[in-house]
């Protein structure tokens, strides 16, 4: 199995002196199934371990490793952490040399084979010889298997919260923002028994005061029939201005 997960070399029987003060450490982790003759098939993670000196440097080391993991697909209240720990001796035995360097290949088992699909949280933590401890970065892998049906709780926790605003918005179970309206009352434009609105035409054109369309035709006014005693104060550009 430890073969096909990614950056695996070729092990070697020698393991190097280690190194006595790490300074960090990266692991990185794939879903897979072990399969054992007379035992039942588990499912769980394959982890590539690699620790680092102050020049970030892949180098061995001699201690303790301990990976946490915590099921994200369980309410908070019955989540339980289940520990794994590889004592040195252990470890030691987990050592092989890669194209990137020193690094090491662990084996989580999560459960048996055929199980519901799980979302899993690695933690792993590494204490050396001497007593340093070296935390790693936690990391999120998702665990193939059965496909539960999710309850309407669980589809509205998955929803964004800008969506979730939105739904109740729609069916009116928005939040109250403590601020009232007011509607505006409209002037009521008169209607003509043919129920279109009147053009209202100014009293000095010699036609009626209220003009309406009939026939889906706009009525209209002839500029020229006019009254001659309508004035204007406008003068064309090229008027002279008096003296004074």
């Amino acid at each position: 199995m430890f073969d096909r997960l990614p950056f695996v070399g070729d092990k070697s029987d020698k393991t190097p002196d280690p190194y006595p003060n790490p300074v960090k450490m990266a692991a990185t982790w794939a879903p897979d199934t072990l399969v054992q003759t007379g035992r039942t098939p588990t499912r769980g993670f394959g982890g590539r371990v690699f620790f680092y000196d102050e020049k970030s440097r892949p180098v061995p080391v001699d201690g303790t490793l301990v990976v946490h993991g915590f099921d994200d697909t369980v309410e908070a209240a019955e989540k339980d952490a289940k520990r794994f720990e590889f004592t040195p001796e252990q470890f030691k035995r987990h050592f092989s040399q890669t194209d990137l360097g020193a690094s090491y290949s662990v084996w989580i088992p999560w459960d048996a084979i055929g199980g519901a699909q799980r979302r899993v949280s690695l933690v792993a933590s590494f204490k050396t010889a001497e007593g340093h401890t070296i935390q790693g970065i936690p990391a999120t892998v998702q665990l193939p298997g059965v496909k539960t049906a999710k309850t309407a709780e669980q589809e509205l926790a998955s929803l964004s919260p800008q969506y979730r605003q939105f739904r109740d918005a729609a069916d009116g179970n928005a939040p109250k923002s403590g601020l009232t309206t007011t509607t505006i009352a409209r002037r009521q434009v008169p209607i003509g028994r043919t129920g279109v609105p009147g053009l209202n035409v100014p009293s000095e054109i010699g036609s009626p005061s209220r003009m309406i369309a009939t026939g889906g035709n706009t009525p209209s006014v002839d500029i020229p029939s006019m009254k001659r005693s309508i004035g204007t104060t406008i003068r064309p550009a090229s008027a002279t201005m008096p003296s004074q």
